[in-house]
């Protein structure tokens, strides 16, 4: 079995808590999985120490004779600071050089040659590699669910392979769906490199947008894939020079460029269309500001947002008129941030309007975005720091720092006055929210960790106001003789 690891889907589907529904499955094979690892184990124990041998014999070994290669040396000079500065293997930075492949070709036959007697070994420590690779523990939080599927990443030859497989599938091994071969990507449009920065799926998972980072350092390139075709991949669009993606409906996006590394344009395309026209949505002239695309949890609209260090401004394009023009939801005022999610017809906002010290949660019927229309929901907190915002259907999530201690605050969508405060285990000093993609779960996932405890997966459960605990036969164990303090110091600014 391949190397199976997680997969972060940027995506609004079905209850994530149906992974209950698949973990039968898992459990069903995790014995033999956990037997195939212990076997592994000793194996690999028995090995090592004959492959120490034999690494120690080469090592002590006289019949290398063959000399690396010198590299030439060229008079170049850089100029920096005023400074002329002498550097005589500049000349090794230019891949167009001749020189430079020859050099690299010659360093690989001295390679060969001094490795040559160690080939067998070298054979032997990538088995092992292999074989602890490919039995990477399978527990729950290894995939997604999206709707009918779990999806997951199995390794690949040089880059990763997304899968999925039906939920509802009554065969005890369901049947796997190719949803994109990495590889294939980079054979068909001849990428030396494919790195996959960004992969979201379209609202009806009938497609998949991702954006690959190819030869040029800073550089992505945008493909729209179609998901659920059983032959040869069918790549339908390909959009050059682009930053971020975002889905508006199953058939149109929304994609951002950038000049000199600074994302500030918006565009939006609409797959399938024939005369191939992607058309300018909204254009940054502030340097100081950056723009990103994202969607809301419920994706009842997709945002604009423009960011600098301290002042954001939003736009929205509701996702029932995706051929409409994004509404500016509040002008930028200096000093001012805040961040939009949507539920239940209201906007609910992470800001730190009126000049408060820290973010608080206000909101606004979402049809009159005007200031003097925000309702203040939570206040900020003397003392403490609201380090995210999640928004599910049963309540809003704030995960928080309250004197260097993590909490989680939820407010009932239903009911904001019964906003109640969840306390965390007392060694806990960092919270990590976990990728939560969807509204319609019933649970928040998290993680904790401090500097002498390693992070661990946590679970809280909305309607029962109940906190579960990801264990598995790997989870760490704190050493007894670490112990922590905590310190308290007063700020002078």
């Amino acid at each position: 079995m391949k190397s199976i690891r997680s997969l972060r889907f940027l995506h609004n589907g079905a209850t994530i808590g149906r992974l209950v529904d698949y973990s039968s499955w898992f459990g069903r094979q995790g014995n033999r999985y956990h037997q195939a690892h212990v076997r592994s184990s000793l194996l690999f124990s028995a090995r090592r120490c004959q492959i120490r041998g034999r690494w120690e014999r080469y090592c002590s070994s006289s019949s290398v004779t063959a000399q690396p290669p010198t590299a030439k040396r060229k008079e170049e000079y850089i100029c920096a600071h005023g400074h002329r500065i002498e550097d005589p293997y500049r000349w090794m930075q230019r891949a167009e050089d001749k020189d430079v492949w020859k050099y690299i070709e010659e360093e690989n036959t001295y390679t060969s040659s001094v490795m040559k007697e160690a080939s067998e070994l070298q054979e032997q420590l990538l088995d092992e590699v292999e074989n602890w690779s490919n039995l990477d523990a399978v527990c729950g939080d290894d995939f997604e669910v999206v709707g009918n599927y779990v999806y997951y990443t199995k390794s690949g030859n040089d880059y990763p392979v997304y899968c999925r497989s039906p939920l509802d599938s009554d065969e005890e091994i369901p049947p796997e769906e190719i949803v994109l071969d990495v590889n294939h990507l980079a054979d068909t449009f001849g990428y030396q490199q494919a790195r996959v920065s960004v992969l979201k799926l379209s609202p009806g998972a009938t497609h998949l947008a991702i954006t690959v980072e190819t030869d040029s350092a800073d550089s992505y390139v945008g493909h729209i894939v179609k998901v659920g075709v059983q032959d040869e991949p069918m790549y339908l669009d390909t959009i050059p020079d682009i930053f971020n993606i975002e889905w508006v409906t199953d058939d149109v996006i929304l994609y951002t460029k950038a000049h000199n590394l600074r994302a500030c344009q918006v565009w939006r395309c609409v797959i399938g269309c024939t005369d191939n026209t992607d058309e300018l949505l909204y254009e940054e002239n502030d340097d100081r500001f950056f723009v990103d695309v994202s969607h809301t949890k419920d994706r009842k609209f997709v945002t604009i947002n423009s960011n600098s260090k301290t002042t954001s401004e939003v736009r929205v394009l509701s996702s029932s008129s995706p051929m409409g023009e994004p509404q500016l939801v509040q002008a930028r005022m200096e000093g001012m941030e805040y961040y939009v999610e949507h539920h239940d017809g209201k906007f609910y906002f992470l800001t730190n309007h009126g000049g408060a010290t820290d973010y608080k949660l206000m909101c606004t019927p979402a049809d009159t975005t005007l200031l003097s229309d925000w309702r203040e929901v939570v206040p900020a907190r003397p003392g403490g720091r609201v380090v995210d915002m999640d928004m599910f259907h049963q309540g809003c999530v704030l995960a928080e720092k309250r004197g260097g201690v993590p909490a989680i605050t939820v407010v009932p969508t239903d009911k904001a006055k019964d906003t109640y405060s969840f306390k965390l285990p007392t060694w806990a000093c960092v919270i990590k929210p976990g990728a939560n993609t969807t509204a319609d779960t019933s649970g928040y996932r998290f993680s904790l960790s401090s500097p002498i405890h390693p992070e661990v997966e946590f679970e809280f459960h909305l309607p029962s106001k109940q906190l579960w605990k990801q264990t598995t036969e790997d989870s760490p164990v704190v050493p007894d003789h670490y112990v922590m303090h905590r310190l308290m110091a007063t700020s002078q600014v």
